[in-house]
């Protein structure tokens, strides 16, 4: 039954993996738990929200003891204005949810140095804090004894002093002084010099020297990587030619001599290993992160080897011409993109790995958005690292040709984007359109000033959506007559940025002339896209039904939805839609369905500005239901989720949105607060769409 009964013990440590993409790690710890412990598929098309909401309840399920070391990497440090916040919303929703109260027994253990202020709302509840002090002199002494060293008391206490009763000092003190000096805790001085000094640095500098050139080798080695390694990608480090000063020392050794050295670090306390199965599944890391830093230290100093084993493992990680299909297959190529920069081929790594796999899995081409997650974001600071306004061109990027560059402000456009950072979007892709034309390349100008506009628009800058949308349109007119298919995604953009503006008519001519144009040319290729606008044109549609007056036959909405046959989020934005024109004509019956459904399929999706209108339409469901209180609190959600990721046209629909909840029930005088609220962004933003709403509001505001 494992501790306390538990049925299922699990061990996680954020500290092994590595320093440079800390979301990284969150998002290989849901994957790693969702698939291997629970054996479950882990769906690519949910968001990292939903993701970790769904392990919870695994772990909820089950009468379990999970242990979360070292959650700091994670997490704001102390000083920030927001000192212990979890950044990654698929962790924060997880331990979220696991703070809820449950029926079955489960216990979770974060250590942690830095409070957990996401969970401070179940503070004395479900979640208790424990400040763990530095070693008692007593147990410090226990704890040197244990572990094989040898001595009065008197000198056990000053070892244990000195090491200001710090576990892992005197965890590897000991270990040394057993190794050399047989536990005589009277030569700690031989180790550490005669120094005033005691850090836990200097401490392993002086273990390092110790150890026999073979094994500092491979501490080597292990620094490569950023986490849990497996011996074929130690072995693509080891072939021929050796690398400078590295590897000559492992060139056909047998087995045996690798088990000896691995046994010797293990003895050493500086590495572990995991053994599921074969050797092939074997994996080996760092006892701690200290262990890794120093040794990545050591190879900077040698550049020509951190970059000569950073283009081998780029190579090894980068994989075939296929197109992965599952989310999973993405994770090895982020791992090449990160090692391709370390190793100075940032072009390579974007024409064949970002551009070539990241972008074709995306845009398009997959149902539901394979290949831009949250991760990316880590992915396009390594070539955009410096602030934004800074300089966009700045160091290596000079190097790359203008179509490349082009490209490659265009992914961050959308990056950014996804990663809720409109402004960096607008700027990425305000030079990816510049770039695209001074090339002659048309069809890409084209598509990022659609993005362009959409990037405007979902931040609430409306005349700048319409112009970047009416250049678009002028784009392809004068240059891709040729191309009704790009054409047809520009109609699909600026309609969709006229209807927001509330400009109704030239919204509807510009999604008949798409619509002419498909019957023309059938499909444009673009499915994903094309699923979306068609959504919009039924949003169009139902929008001047319920604020214009405009009758609208059921079967026009019903074949609308019905044409999308392309599975993803845009034929899930449709039948919501749907759903809402049967819950503005009174049919629950049919309404119900197809909001429950549609709306979770939006929830669950990683497309932020659609996983809200998910929410705002199950609210308004629930609302009708009067089922109040899960009304209001999708609401909010959708309302904070609005706000961090600045979608300023999804804020204003959620403040209309509480402006209703709070006349039907109260409190009344917060319907006016977010009525203010509202009027007050539809001014800034243009967005008359919302005008209509908001005046039938306020004169329900006046009536009460």
């Amino acid at each position: 039954m494992g501790y306390g009964g538990a049925r299922g013990i699990y061990y996680w440590s954020f500290n092994n993996q590595g320093i440079e993409c800390p979301s990284a790690a969150a998002t290989d710890f849901i994957r790693t738990a969702t698939e291997e412990w629970f054996e479950e598929p882990i769906p690519f098309d949910r968001s990292a929200f939903a993701r970790g909401r769904h392990l919870a309840g695994l772990f909820r399920g089950k009468r379990s003891l999970l242990l979360l070391d070292g959650l700091e990497t994670l997490q704001k440090p102390l000083g920030h204005e927001r000192p212990g916040h979890i950044e990654d919303e698929g962790l924060r929703e997880f331990l979220a949810t696991l703070a809820l109260p449950a029926t079955t027994p489960f216990l979770c253990v974060i250590t942690t140095r830095v409070p957990v202020t996401d969970l401070d709302l179940w503070c004395g509840k479900t979640v208790r804090y424990l400040d763990l002090q530095p070693l008692p002199d007593r147990v410090g002494v226990e704890l040197l004894r244990g572990l094989g060293v040898r001595g009065e008391d008197a000198e056990l206490f000053a070892a244990v002093t000195e090491w200001k009763n710090h576990p892992l000092s005197l965890t590897w003190l000991a270990t040394q002084l057993v190794r050399q000096y047989r536990g005589d805790i009277e030569k700690r001085s031989e180790i550490t010099g005669n120094t005033t000094d005691y850090k836990i640095d200097r401490l392993f500098s002086s273990y390092d020297k110790c150890l026999p050139a073979e094994a500092r080798a491979f501490l080597c080695l292990l620094a490569f990587f950023n986490g849990p390694a497996h011996w074929p990608e130690i072995f693509s480090l080891i072939e021929k030619p050796a690398l400078p000063d590295l590897t000559e020392a492992f060139t056909d050794r047998p087995q045996s001599w690798w088990d000896e050295l691995l046994h010797t670090l293990q003895e050493c306390r500086l590495v572990t290993t995991h053994s599921p199965g074969t050797q092939a599944e074997e994996t080996i890391d760092f006892y701690h992160p200290i262990a890794r830093n120093y040794y990545r230290r050591v190879l900077f100093e040698r550049a020509d080897t951190w970059q000569e084993g950073s283009r081998r493992l780029f190579h090894f990680y980068r994989g075939g011409e296929e197109i992965p299909s599952i989310e999973r297959e993405f994770e090895p190529l982020r791992r090449a993109v990160w090692h391709a920069c370390s190793a100075g081929e940032q072009l390579a790594a974007f024409r064949d790995i970002i551009w070539g796999k990241f972008w074709q899995g995306w845009v398009g081409f997959q149902p539901h958005g394979i290949g831009l997650g949250r991760d990316d974001e880590q992915m396009m600071r390594l070539f955009f690292p410096n602030a934004l306004g800074k300089d966009p061109h700045s160091g290596i990027m000079n190097t790359f040709p203008a179509q490349d560059l082009a490209r490659l402000h265009h992914w961050a456009g959308v990056v950014a984007q996804a990663a809720g950072m409109p402004t960096e979007a607008i700027l990425r892709n305000t030079q990816a359109a510049a770039l695209f034309a001074e090339v002659g390349d048309y069809v890409g100008a084209g598509f990022a000033s659609g993005y362009l506009a959409m990037h405007h628009l979902i931040a609430g800058s409306l005349r700048e959506a319409i112009r970047s949308s009416e250049k678009c349109l002028r784009l392809v007119e004068e240059h891709l007559p040729h191309l009704p298919t790009v054409r047809i995604l520009a109609l699909g953009v600026s309609a969709r940025v006229f209807h927001a503006a509330g400009r109704w008519d030239e919204s509807g001519k510009a999604f008949d002339f798409m619509h002419r144009l498909l019957k023309q040319v059938g499909r444009a290729g673009y499915p994903g896209i094309e699923a979306l606008n068609e959504a919009h044109y039924c949003i169009y549609l139902v929008d001047r039904h319920e604020f214009l007056g405009e009758s609208l036959a059921r079967d026009r909405i019903e074949n609308g939805v019905e044409g999308i046959h392309y599975p993803g989020p845009g034929r899930s934005l449709a039948r919501l839609t749907l759903g809402r024109f049967f819950l503005l004509a009174g049919d629950l019956p049919r309404a119900i369905p197809l909001i429950e459904s549609s709306a979770e399929e939006l929830v669950q999706s990683a497309v932020t500005d659609l996983a809200i209108r998910g929410l705002l339409g199950r609210a308004r469901l629930d609302q009708v239901r009067g089922q109040t209180e899960t009304a209001h609190k999708d609401t909010e959600t959708a309302l904070n989720l609005s706000e961090k990721r600045k979608h300023r046209l999804c804020e204003i629909e959620c403040h209309l949105e509480l402006v209703a909840l709070n006349l039907a029930v109260g409190p009344r005088s917060a319907a006016s607060v977010h009525w203010d609220i509202a009027a007050r962004l539809i001014r800034q933003c243009g967005y008359q769409r919302a005008e209509k709403r908001r005046e039938q509001l306020r004169r329900q505001i006046e009536i009460v």
